[in-house]
Protein backbone atom coordinates (compact mmCIF):
# COMPACT_ATOMS: atom_id res chain seq x y z
CA UNK A 1 0.00 0.00 0.00
CA UNK A 2 1.61 3.30 -0.97
CA UNK A 3 -0.44 6.67 0.02
CA UNK A 4 -1.72 8.53 -2.26
CA UNK A 5 -0.46 12.50 -2.56
CA UNK A 6 -2.58 15.65 -2.92
CA UNK A 7 -1.96 15.96 -6.73
CA UNK A 8 -2.90 12.59 -7.52
CA UNK A 9 -6.63 11.03 -7.24
CA UNK A 10 -7.00 8.02 -4.71
CA UNK A 11 -7.25 4.83 -6.91
CA UNK A 12 -7.62 1.59 -5.47
CA UNK A 13 -7.92 -2.00 -7.32
CA UNK A 14 -9.85 -4.94 -6.49
CA UNK A 15 -9.40 -8.14 -8.00
CA UNK A 16 -6.61 -11.07 -7.91
CA UNK A 17 -3.18 -10.73 -10.16
CA UNK A 18 -3.90 -12.17 -13.16
CA UNK A 19 -1.84 -11.89 -16.51
CA UNK A 20 -4.74 -10.58 -18.42
CA UNK A 21 -4.53 -7.66 -16.37
CA UNK A 22 -0.94 -6.78 -16.20
CA UNK A 23 -0.86 -4.06 -18.86
CA UNK A 24 -3.61 -2.12 -17.43
CA UNK A 25 -2.37 -2.33 -13.63
CA UNK A 26 1.51 -1.64 -14.86
CA UNK A 27 -0.18 1.37 -16.71
CA UNK A 28 -2.02 2.80 -14.19
CA UNK A 29 1.15 2.36 -11.53
CA UNK A 30 3.45 4.03 -14.07
CA UNK A 31 1.15 6.59 -14.92
CA UNK A 32 0.14 7.21 -11.28
CA UNK A 33 3.08 6.17 -8.82
CA UNK A 34 1.27 8.56 -6.16
CA UNK A 35 -2.29 7.22 -6.65
CA UNK A 36 -2.80 3.82 -5.55
CA UNK A 37 -3.93 3.86 -1.90
CA UNK A 38 -4.64 0.26 -1.98
CA UNK A 39 -5.08 -3.00 -3.46
CA UNK A 40 -7.77 -5.48 -2.45
CA UNK A 41 -8.52 -9.22 -3.79
CA UNK A 42 -11.98 -9.32 -3.01
CA UNK A 43 -14.39 -6.38 -2.82
CA UNK A 44 -15.52 -7.47 0.75
CA UNK A 45 -11.64 -6.95 1.85
CA UNK A 46 -11.96 -3.68 0.32
CA UNK A 47 -15.41 -2.42 1.90
CA UNK A 48 -13.85 -3.52 5.51
CA UNK A 49 -11.07 -1.20 4.71
CA UNK A 50 -10.07 1.92 6.37
CA UNK A 51 -10.69 3.49 2.42
CA UNK A 52 -14.18 2.99 2.53
CA UNK A 53 -14.74 4.14 6.56
CA UNK A 54 -13.99 7.61 5.97
CA UNK A 55 -12.62 9.72 2.85
CA UNK A 56 -13.72 7.51 -0.29
CA UNK A 57 -11.34 7.10 -2.94
CA UNK A 58 -11.89 8.96 -6.22
CA UNK A 59 -11.86 5.95 -8.27
CA UNK A 60 -12.05 1.94 -7.51
CA UNK A 61 -10.59 -0.11 -10.74
CA UNK A 62 -11.94 -4.25 -10.59
CA UNK A 63 -10.40 -6.52 -12.23
CA UNK A 64 -12.62 -8.84 -13.33
CA UNK A 65 -11.94 -12.85 -14.47
CA UNK A 66 -15.33 -14.26 -15.02
CA UNK A 67 -19.09 -13.53 -14.72
CA UNK A 68 -19.96 -14.42 -11.40
CA UNK A 69 -16.02 -13.59 -9.20
CA UNK A 70 -18.25 -11.08 -7.11
CA UNK A 71 -21.73 -11.39 -5.41
CA UNK A 72 -24.43 -9.35 -6.60
CA UNK A 73 -24.68 -8.50 -3.18
CA UNK A 74 -21.26 -7.06 -2.68
CA UNK A 75 -21.41 -5.21 -6.38
CA UNK A 76 -24.26 -3.48 -5.23
CA UNK A 77 -22.87 -2.33 -1.77
CA UNK A 78 -20.00 -1.39 -3.76
CA UNK A 79 -21.38 0.59 -6.28
CA UNK A 80 -23.76 2.33 -3.64
CA UNK A 81 -20.55 3.09 -1.55
CA UNK A 82 -19.46 5.11 -4.93
CA UNK A 83 -22.47 6.47 -6.30
CA UNK A 84 -21.06 9.74 -6.50
CA UNK A 85 -17.52 8.61 -7.49
CA UNK A 86 -16.19 6.66 -10.07
CA UNK A 87 -15.95 3.03 -10.54
CA UNK A 88 -14.23 0.91 -13.85
CA UNK A 89 -15.08 -2.68 -13.95
CA UNK A 90 -12.49 -4.42 -16.28
CA UNK A 91 -13.56 -7.27 -17.70
CA UNK A 92 -11.40 -10.25 -19.12
CA UNK A 93 -12.46 -12.51 -21.75
CA UNK A 94 -14.80 -14.76 -20.37
CA UNK A 95 -16.98 -12.01 -19.44
CA UNK A 96 -17.51 -10.93 -22.90
CA UNK A 97 -21.98 -12.56 -23.03
CA UNK A 98 -22.09 -10.88 -19.24
CA UNK A 99 -25.16 -8.27 -20.02
CA UNK A 100 -26.85 -10.64 -22.85
CA UNK A 101 -27.08 -13.66 -20.38
CA UNK A 102 -27.03 -11.86 -16.80
CA UNK A 103 -25.84 -7.75 -15.70
CA UNK A 104 -24.57 -7.79 -12.54
CA UNK A 105 -22.46 -4.30 -13.24
CA UNK A 106 -23.90 -1.05 -14.43
CA UNK A 107 -23.16 -0.51 -17.85
CA UNK A 108 -21.11 2.63 -17.30
CA UNK A 109 -18.83 0.52 -15.10
CA UNK A 110 -17.89 -2.21 -17.96
CA UNK A 111 -15.74 -1.81 -20.11
CA UNK A 112 -12.97 -4.62 -22.03
CA UNK A 113 -9.96 -5.23 -20.75
CA UNK A 114 -7.97 -3.85 -24.04
CA UNK A 115 -10.41 -0.52 -23.71
CA UNK A 116 -10.03 0.12 -20.21
CA UNK A 117 -6.57 2.34 -20.16
CA UNK A 118 -8.65 4.55 -22.78
CA UNK A 119 -11.73 4.82 -20.19
CA UNK A 120 -9.58 5.61 -17.40
CA UNK A 121 -7.67 7.60 -18.54
CA UNK A 122 -10.63 10.00 -19.88
CA UNK A 123 -12.17 9.36 -16.22
CA UNK A 124 -9.18 10.40 -14.37
CA UNK A 125 -9.16 13.78 -17.29
CA UNK A 126 -12.84 14.03 -16.11
CA UNK A 127 -11.65 14.22 -12.35
CA UNK A 128 -9.31 16.20 -12.45
CA UNK A 129 -11.79 18.75 -14.37
CA UNK A 130 -14.03 17.99 -11.56
CA UNK A 131 -16.84 16.88 -13.85
CA UNK A 132 -19.83 14.97 -12.53
CA UNK A 133 -19.27 11.43 -12.90
CA UNK A 134 -22.42 9.52 -15.13
CA UNK A 135 -24.75 7.98 -12.91
CA UNK A 136 -25.15 4.51 -12.46
CA UNK A 137 -28.18 4.02 -13.63
CA UNK A 138 -27.40 5.18 -16.89
CA UNK A 139 -28.84 3.34 -20.25
CA UNK A 140 -26.66 1.69 -22.30
CA UNK A 141 -27.17 3.73 -25.66
CA UNK A 142 -25.64 6.81 -23.04
CA UNK A 143 -22.89 5.10 -21.96
CA UNK A 144 -21.76 4.33 -25.87
CA UNK A 145 -22.22 8.15 -26.51
CA UNK A 146 -19.92 9.17 -23.53
CA UNK A 147 -17.37 7.09 -24.27
CA UNK A 148 -17.31 7.77 -28.37
CA UNK A 149 -16.51 11.28 -27.08
CA UNK A 150 -12.87 10.30 -25.46
CA UNK A 151 -11.16 10.80 -28.34
CA UNK A 152 -12.05 13.46 -31.24
CA UNK A 153 -11.85 16.80 -28.54
CA UNK A 154 -8.60 15.44 -28.08
CA UNK A 155 -7.60 15.05 -31.24
CA UNK A 156 -8.78 17.85 -33.27
CA UNK A 157 -6.67 20.55 -34.87
CA UNK A 158 -3.55 17.72 -34.66
CA UNK A 159 -2.45 15.89 -37.58
CA UNK A 160 -0.78 12.28 -36.38
CA UNK A 161 2.24 11.71 -38.27
CA UNK A 162 1.05 7.94 -39.16
CA UNK A 163 0.24 6.29 -42.31
CA UNK A 164 -2.03 4.14 -42.33
CA UNK A 165 -3.49 1.47 -44.45
CA UNK A 166 -6.76 -1.11 -43.66
CA UNK A 167 -7.43 -4.09 -45.40
CA UNK A 168 -10.61 -6.41 -44.88
CA UNK A 169 -12.94 -8.68 -47.20
CA UNK A 170 -15.58 -6.32 -45.82
CA UNK A 171 -15.81 -2.85 -47.56
CA UNK A 172 -18.15 -1.55 -45.11
CA UNK A 173 -15.83 -2.50 -42.04
CA UNK A 174 -12.60 -1.81 -43.69
CA UNK A 175 -14.58 2.15 -44.91
CA UNK A 176 -15.24 2.09 -41.52
CA UNK A 177 -12.08 1.59 -39.69
CA UNK A 178 -10.68 4.10 -42.31
CA UNK A 179 -12.97 6.77 -41.38
CA UNK A 180 -12.12 6.19 -37.15
CA UNK A 181 -8.16 6.46 -37.90
CA UNK A 182 -9.30 9.61 -39.63
CA UNK A 183 -10.84 10.95 -36.90
CA UNK A 184 -8.35 10.66 -34.61
CA UNK A 185 -5.80 13.03 -37.19
CA UNK A 186 -4.37 9.73 -39.35
CA UNK A 187 -3.96 9.63 -43.16
CA UNK A 188 -5.91 7.09 -43.23
CA UNK A 189 -6.23 4.47 -46.40
CA UNK A 190 -7.97 1.22 -47.34
CA UNK A 191 -8.13 -1.67 -49.72
CA UNK A 192 -7.56 -4.80 -50.57
CA UNK A 193 -4.71 -7.62 -49.60
CA UNK A 194 -3.89 -6.83 -53.48
CA UNK A 195 -3.50 -3.18 -53.21
CA UNK A 196 -1.22 -3.51 -49.74
CA UNK A 197 1.07 -5.92 -51.80
CA UNK A 198 2.07 -3.13 -54.21
CA UNK A 199 2.10 -0.11 -51.53
CA UNK A 200 4.84 -2.45 -49.58
CA UNK A 201 6.84 -2.70 -52.69
CA UNK A 202 7.12 1.68 -53.22
CA UNK A 203 8.88 3.45 -50.91
CA UNK A 204 7.32 6.68 -51.49
CA UNK A 205 3.92 5.03 -51.07
CA UNK A 206 4.37 2.61 -48.25
CA UNK A 207 2.50 3.48 -44.95
CA UNK A 208 3.87 3.29 -41.61
CA UNK A 209 0.92 1.45 -40.08
CA UNK A 210 -0.83 -1.77 -41.94
CA UNK A 211 -4.24 -2.73 -40.05
CA UNK A 212 -5.55 -6.32 -41.18
CA UNK A 213 -8.89 -8.46 -40.60
CA UNK A 214 -8.00 -11.28 -38.50
CA UNK A 215 -11.32 -12.74 -39.57
CA UNK A 216 -10.22 -12.77 -43.36
CA UNK A 217 -7.22 -15.45 -43.60
CA UNK A 218 -4.37 -13.19 -44.08
CA UNK A 219 -2.05 -16.43 -45.10
CA UNK A 220 -1.52 -15.20 -48.62
CA UNK A 221 0.70 -12.20 -47.55
CA UNK A 222 1.91 -13.26 -44.33
CA UNK A 223 5.16 -13.62 -45.43
CA UNK A 224 4.78 -9.61 -46.66
CA UNK A 225 3.64 -9.24 -43.03
CA UNK A 226 6.48 -10.57 -41.64
CA UNK A 227 8.89 -8.72 -43.21
CA UNK A 228 7.56 -5.25 -43.33
CA UNK A 229 7.17 -5.72 -39.45
CA UNK A 230 10.73 -6.19 -39.39
CA UNK A 231 11.37 -3.15 -40.79
CA UNK A 232 9.72 -1.39 -37.95
CA UNK A 233 6.14 -0.61 -39.76
CA UNK A 234 3.41 -1.58 -37.08
CA UNK A 235 1.00 -3.87 -38.43
CA UNK A 236 -2.45 -4.58 -36.41
CA UNK A 237 -4.94 -7.17 -36.59
CA UNK A 238 -8.58 -6.62 -35.99
CA UNK A 239 -10.40 -9.58 -34.56
CA UNK A 240 -14.17 -9.87 -33.55
CA UNK A 241 -13.20 -12.50 -30.76
CA UNK A 242 -12.22 -11.22 -27.75
CA UNK A 243 -9.51 -13.37 -26.16
CA UNK A 244 -8.06 -14.60 -29.55
CA UNK A 245 -3.75 -14.46 -30.01
CA UNK A 246 -2.10 -12.27 -31.33
CA UNK A 247 -0.85 -13.73 -34.40
CA UNK A 248 3.29 -13.53 -34.55
CA UNK A 249 3.58 -11.15 -37.78
CA UNK A 250 1.24 -8.49 -35.90
CA UNK A 251 2.36 -5.67 -32.91
CA UNK A 252 -1.05 -5.09 -31.51
CA UNK A 253 -4.53 -6.92 -31.85
CA UNK A 254 -7.43 -4.62 -30.95
CA UNK A 255 -11.40 -6.30 -30.81
CA UNK A 256 -13.58 -4.56 -33.14
CA UNK A 257 -16.66 -4.16 -30.76
CA UNK A 258 -14.15 -1.98 -29.07
CA UNK A 259 -12.77 -0.56 -32.35
CA UNK A 260 -12.88 3.01 -31.59
CA UNK A 261 -11.42 3.39 -28.39
CA UNK A 262 -8.63 0.33 -29.03
CA UNK A 263 -7.63 2.24 -31.86
CA UNK A 264 -7.42 5.78 -30.69
CA UNK A 265 -5.39 5.13 -27.51
CA UNK A 266 -2.90 2.83 -29.91
CA UNK A 267 -2.84 5.75 -32.15
CA UNK A 268 -1.46 8.15 -29.23
CA UNK A 269 0.88 5.39 -28.60
CA UNK A 270 2.20 4.97 -31.93
CA UNK A 271 2.31 9.13 -32.48
CA UNK A 272 4.17 9.86 -29.46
Amino acid sequence: MSPATADQPQIVLIGRPDPIFSQTAQWLRKTLPHGIAAEFPSIRQALASPQFSGTLPDLVVVFREYCDQFSTREIQKLIGAMVFRRVICCDGPLCISDGRTHGQWPAICRVPTNSAQSVIQYELNQLACSATPVSPMAASEDVFAWRTDVFPKKMAGSNSPLRAFVTASDTAFRNTTKEILQLNGVQAEAGDTHVLSVLLHVSGLKPNWILIDLDDDPAEIEAELIAAASTGLHVTAMTAFPGQRRPAWAHSLVEKHELFLQLGALNLELAR
